[in-house]
């Protein structure tokens, strides 16, 4: 049975609005409800990730082994791929062709190394400045 502060491992969030009600947003890619985190139809309206806290809060929801280390370098960089996704899914929704610059900054962060697994409990984590 899981209720609105346990998640199962995938896709899905609860979503609402200031004046309206609570609902159940599953886009079915991972990818797509982070892109939504940021307003994804609605840009100029609250966000549900709003900054590096409300981002480790998110992560950790989905995946309880990530620690919640991000800060506000690593809300700027998720801030860019977030809107780059969102913009994306909504040309692709459309039939327009993928704005290049877009498909450049998903591929760089595709492209860029998987988390390293980590043992909790240390003080450092491998690849981390």
């Amino acid at each position: 049975m899981a209720t609105d502060s346990i998640l199962p491992r995938g896709t899905g969030q609860w979503m609402e609005d200031a004046e309206g009600p609570r609902w159940w947003f599953d886009s079915g890619s991972l990818a797509l409800d982070f892109a939504y985190t940021g307003g994804l139809d609605r840009p100029e309206e609250s966000q549900p990730v709003a900054d590096a806290a409300a981002l480790n809060d998110w992560l950790v929801e989905r995946f309880p082994e990530v620690a919640p280390t991000a800060g506000e370098r690593e809300f700027r960089d998720a801030t860019a791929l977030r809107s780059a996704i969102g913009r994306l899914a909504r040309q692709a929704s459309r039939g327009e062709t993928l704005a290049p610059d877009d498909v450049d900054v998903v591929n760089l962060f595709a492209a860029t190394p998987d988390i390293p697994p980590v043992l909790p409990g240390g003080g450092r984590q491998a690849g981390r400045t």
